[in-house]
């Protein structure tokens, strides 16, 4: 279990985010103040700090700074009050994997863990288990859907009603919900309507029966991923299950490398009104740190990333991307993109999105959803040189490759 240092001096806040962090499956430690902080990362094995920026004794860039010194490898949170934009641009530019601002959003704050837990499985090449609920009134049925998921080694929780099914939701982190319709105390809709309540970060598998198919209609619409009609047998039980946590992980992998993207472009440049991207490349000395940071966070993107010009010569790809595709290619064509390994995705694609960046003024991003499981973002980039000005295009693809 991943131990997370909370550092806040408000009381109240610190409990709340305690308790949320907590839900997401960390243990967590809690300081008020700034030294209090420093004292409680350096007596524990911390992997996550979250911090205020405003604290008593120590700021929270300095906490950073010392964190980072001591325990590279740690991951740091910045909470940012309102108008504070450049300390969270500051505190990205000096490692922090991500910043949150006031009031704050639990929600961008699951992100931001999220992405933590994301990168630790690529590097250490393990997987936490799935966390599945089970709620079924009837103890046979009940019992079933417990042993046959756990021997597919899925966390199991059961419930045998939906008032108990819900107060699990509340206090643990649910990746799956597998839901009888017909039962006491919190029947299925109202289940389901009280779970979307309270976050969409799981997804609902109802079990239905002979003549509930109205009912069955109403739970898809509230938010029910598919159902299981009975009688069913342990197959299509584990294949719709499979699915299930699938489509949670492609849905939470895009979330993901959407944050991702937001942060290369406060990092990279300087975001004028208009939302394009320009790199000042005409002092290498003032923009050195900015830019060599920068490459170290695109290098850490798990996803493919490239720089070309309108010719589409190679100006700069990730690591990702050289990993998938190595590092002789000069020029994006047919064979560079048959490489990437997305299904009915071609150069010509390719080039006709790109050309939206480069030929219309008023066209600043381009995102296609290629299937399900892919998508490609492109946007324009203009770079300021001692010999005039570029443009470039950045291509960011998310595919289940990556």
């Amino acid at each position: 279990m991943y131990k997370v240092l909370i550092i806040e001096d408000d009381e109240a806040t610190c409990k709340r985010l305690k308790r949320e962090v907590k839900k997401e499956g960390f243990d967590v430690i809690t300081a008020y103040d700034g030294e209090e902080g420093v004292k409680a990362f350096r007596e524990n094995n911390i992997d996550i700090v979250i911090s205020d920026y405003s604290l008593p004794k120590k700021t929270g860039l300095e906490i950073m700074r010392t964190v980072l010194s001591e325990r590279p490898e740690t991951a740091f949170i910045m909470i940012t009050g309102h108008g504070s934009q450049d300390i969270a641009v500051e505190a990205i530019n000096d490692g922090a994997l991500d910043y949150i601002k006031k009031p704050i959003d639990l929600d961008h704050l699951f992100i931001a863990l999220g992405r933590y837990k994301e990168r630790k499985k690529f590097k250490e090449k393990y997987s936490p288990l799935p966390a599945v609920l089970v709620v079924e009134d009837d103890e046979i049925s009940r019992k079933f859907f417990v042993r046959e998921l756990k021997k597919e080694n899925y966390f199991v929780i059961e419930a045998k009603d939906g008032l108990e099914g819900l107060n699990f939701v509340k206090q643990n982190k649910i990746d799956l919900v597998i839901t009888d319709l017909k039962m006491p105390n919190l029947p299925g809709i109202p289940f389901i309507k009280e779970i979307r309540k309270l976050s969409d970060d799981q997804e609902i598998i109802i079990v239905t029966g002979y003549g509930e198919e109205n009912e069955t209609i109403e739970a898809l619409r509230y938010g029910a991923y598919a159902y299981l009609k009975k009688p069913f047998n342990v197959e299509e039980l584990l294949v719709i299950v499979e699915k299930a946590i699938e489509k949670l992980t492609l849905k939470r992998s895009l979330l993901y490398r959407n944050r991702d993207y937001a942060l290369i472009q406060e990092v990279i440049g300087s975001i004028s009104k208009d939302k394009r991207i320009t790199i000042d490349l005409r002092d290498e000395n003032t923009k050195q740190p900015a830019l060599i940071f920068a490459k170290q966070l695109i290098d850490e993107l798990l996803l493919y990333l490239v720089i070309f010009d309108k010719e589409f010569n190679i100006v700069f790809q990730n690591k990702s991307c050289s990993s998938k595709l190595g590092d002789s290619f000069t020029i994006i064509n047919d064979e560079w993109i048959s490489k990437l390994g997305i299904k009915d995705y071609t150069f010509e694609n390719f080039q006709k999105s790109a050309a939206k960046i480069f030929d219309a003024d008023n066209t600043i991003i381009n995102y296609q959803q290629i299937d399900q499981s892919a998508n490609v973002l492109f946007t324009r980039i203009t770079a300021l040189t001692n010999s005039g000005i570029i443009i470039w295009c950045i291509a960011l693809f998310r595919c289940e490759h990556s």
